[in-house]
């Protein structure tokens, strides 16, 4: 029997949004970024823009890390090979909420597109990256996470770049907050 493939072997090298939380620098395919905005201070379950809603996932919460009491400063964290982020020094108010929209195609076939608003710590700037070349989780990875990552891509002068799964952060965000996407959606609220 053969079995086919519905993706190739390897995937071309591809732009993505490269963030950081807590310091771990974290990859998202820039097709899918549809904005950058200073998050606001309490965060909102959802974010109106553009006539549709985003769910606001913060990272630092999902991920089980502590409130952000300063944020990556300093000169760049990609200078020299290996150079880890800067320690925090900046203030929580200067976190960034990312507005995210997967396609339909990928994040549910024939259904609606995922949205949202993931809360990170800094931006770091677009860059093409190879997801083909992204190695599967460690073992150390065997809660939830695993569905949050979709590998680590080994970088120059061993950096790593964690690659984030839109659909598992969705899945994360709950249930409750999707009710409170409907509940703004019908509202007709919208930036």
């Amino acid at each position: 029997m053969t079995v086919m493939r519905s993706e190739p072997a390897t995937e071309p090298a591809a732009r993505f949004a490269l963030v950081a939380v807590d310091g771990v620098e974290y990859a998202i395919d820039a097709a899918w970024v549809r904005r950058s905005l200073p998050a606001p201070r309490p965060l909102p379950p959802v974010v109106p823009h553009g006539g549709a809603t985003f769910q606001v996932v913060d990272l630092r919460q999902l991920f089980g890390l502590p409130a952000a009491t300063g944020l990556p400063a300093g000169p760049d964290p990609r200078a020299g090979a290996g150079a880890p982020l800067p320690p925090a020094t900046g203030t929580a108010a200067e976190r960034l909420m990312l507005l995210v929209e997967q396609p339909p195609a990928r994040s549910q076939p024939g259904g609606a597109a995922s949205r949202l608003a993931l809360v990170v710590d800094d931006l770091l700037g677009i860059e093409r990256l190879d997801p083909g070349a992204a190695q599967p989780l460690p073992a150390v990875y065997r809660g939830p996470e695993r569905a949050w990552f979709r590998g680590l891509v080994p970088r120059a002068g061993g950096r790593v770049t964690v690659l984030l799964r839109l659909e598992g952060l969705s899945a994360a965000a709950g249930i409750g907050a999707m009710a409170a996407v409907a509940a703004m959606a019908a509202g007709g609220n919208g930036c």
